[in-house]
C-alpha cells in the first residue's frame, strides 16, 4: 500500500511539472502579446530590420523581430520557437530581464543566441585572369561513401560525380566538403570550365580535368554548406567581382548543373580507388589489427576485470591489446576513438591515440595466475 502511495504522489509531481513548463511557455507568449497591446514593442519591418544591422550576413538567421517602443519593458524567457530578435533604437538601453533564447540587435551588433559570422578572405589566383563574362557556381558534398581512405583523418572517402551542361558559358566551380572528398567533373561539348577551386575540412581530390587548360587551385573557403551562403558569395565577389549564380548540394553522390545531358566529355574515367592510402587510418585500422591478432574486441565485463572505476558503464570501442607491436594509427578522434585495455606488464603503444582512452591493468589479473 505504501509503495502504491509512493507512485501515485511521483505521477502527480510529474504530471504537475509538465504543466507547470506548459503553463511557463504559455504564460511566456501570452506575455509578449500583452507587451505588443501596452505598446512596449511592435512587430518590426522588414526596413527596419535591415536598417538596423550592418552584417547583412545575420538576416537569413532571424525570424519575428521586433522593436523595442519603450523602457519599460522587461524581458521574459522565451525558448525556442517562441523566441524573438529585439531591435533596440540608439536611443534607448537594452532591456532588463531574462533573454532565454532572445537575441537584442543594439546599435548595429547583434548579442545573444544568433551564430557569430567570420569573413572568408579573398584567394589568390597567380597567372589566371578571370573571364569577363563568367559564372560562378558552389557544389556542397553529399559525397556518396565509399570503402577507403584518401588521407589519414581516419575516416572514409566520399565521391562527388559533377555534370555541368551550360552551352556556351564560361564557368568558374567552388567545390568544398568537410569529408575527405574525390570530386569528378564532366561536361558538354559547348560548356568551357575556366578554373576550379576546392576547399575542405579534409583532404579534397579534383579529377575529370585536364589542369592545362582549367585553372586549379586550392582555397581556404572551408567548405559549402547553407550557413555559409552569405559568407562564400562575399568570398566570391572578393575573389572574382561576380555573386555566386547558384548554391548546388549534391544527392547521393551526384550533382548536375544545367539540363541532364547523356553526351558528356571528361578528361579520365573516374578510378577512385587509385587514389586511396596504402596505410589504413581509424577505424579501418582497427578492424585490421582484430583480423591480424594484434587486438582483441573487449566487452564491458573486461572493463570491469580491469578497473574499479565506474567508467565502465560508458565503455564502447574497447578493445584488449595482444601483439606489443601494435601502434596507434592516426585518425581516432570523436566517434572513431577506442578504450584500449593495456594487460599487466605491457606498455603503452606508440602513435597517436588521439581522443582514446586508456585502461591500464597494474596487477596480474586472477586469470592470467592460473
Amino acid at each position: 500500500m505504501k509503495a502504491l502511495k509512493i507512485t501515485i504522489l511521483l505521477f502527480i509531481s510529474l504530471f504537475m511539472c509538465v504543466c507547470a513548463y506548459a503553463g511557463d511557455r504559455e504564460d511566456a507568449v501570452a506575455a509578449l502579446a500583452e507587451a505588443v497591446q501596452k505598446g512596449h514593442i511592435r512587430k518590426a519591418t522588414d526596413k527596419e530590420l535591415n536598417d538596423s544591422i550592418k552584417d547583412k550576413r545575420y538576416l537569413r538567421h532571424i525570424r519575428d523581430p521586433y522593436i523595442l517602443l519603450s523602457d519599460e519593458f522587461v524581458f521574459f524567457p522565451l525558448y525556442g520557437a517562441n523566441s524573438i530578435v529585439l531591435i533596440t533604437p540608439d536611443n534607448m538601453s537594452m532591456p532588463a530581464g531574462d533573454w532565454g533564447h532572445s537575441s537584442v540587435i543594439y546599435k548595429n551588433e547583434v548579442f545573444g543566441t544568433i551564430p557569430k559570422f567570420t569573413p572568408i578572405p579573398p584567394c589568390s589566383l597567380p597567372k589566371f585572369n578571370i573571364p569577363k563574362n563568367a559564372t560562378v557556381y558552389a557544389v556542397g558534398s553529399g559525397g556518396k561513401e565509399l570503402l577507403m581512405q584518401i588521407d589519414d583523418s581516419g575516416k572514409n572517402a566520399g565521391s562527388v560525380e559533377i555534370s555541368v551542361n551550360l552551352p556556351d558559358e564560361t564557368v568558374i566551380l567552388l567545390l568544398g566538403a568537410y569529408q575527405p572528398t574525390i570530386w569528378h567533373l564532366s561536361w558538354t561539348n559547348k560548356t568551357k570550365i575556366a578554373a576550379v577551386l576546392f576547399s575542405g575540412y579534409h583532404k579534397q581530390i579534383v579529377t575529370g580535368i585536364d589542369t592545362d587548360r582549367v585553372y586549379l587551385s586550392q582555397c581556404n573557403f572551408r567548405y559549402i554548406e547553407s550557413a555559409a551562403e552569405y559568407a562564400l558569395n562575399e568570398f566570391s565577389l572578393a575573389t572574382f567581382k561576380k555573386p555566386i549564380s547558384a548554391f548546388i548540394y549534391s544527392q547521393n553522390g551526384y550533382a548536375n548543373i544545367g539540363g541532364i545531358s547523356s553526351k558528356l566529355i571528361t578528361y579520365e574515367k573516374f578510378k577512385p580507388e587509385k587514389y586511396a592510402t596504402t596505410k589504413l587510418h581509424g577505424q579501418l585500422a582497427i578492424a585490421e589489427a582484430v583480423k591480424k591478432g594484434q587486438l582483441k574486441v573487449a566487452t564491458a565485463e573486461d572493463c570491469k576485470k580491469a578497473t574499479t572505476n565506474s567508467g565502465c558503464d560508458r565503455f564502447r570501442n574497447g578493445y584488449i591489446l595482444i601483439d606489443p607491436e601494435f601502434e596507434f594509427p592516426n585518425g581516432l578522434t570523436g566517434a572513431h576513438s577506442i578504450t584500449l585495455i593495456i594487460p599487466y606488464g605491457m606498455s603503452v603503444p606508440k602513435g597517436d591515440r588521439g581522443h582514446s582512452d586508456i585502461i591500464i591493468i597494474e596487477k596480474p589479473l586472477e586469470s592470467d595466475k592460473m
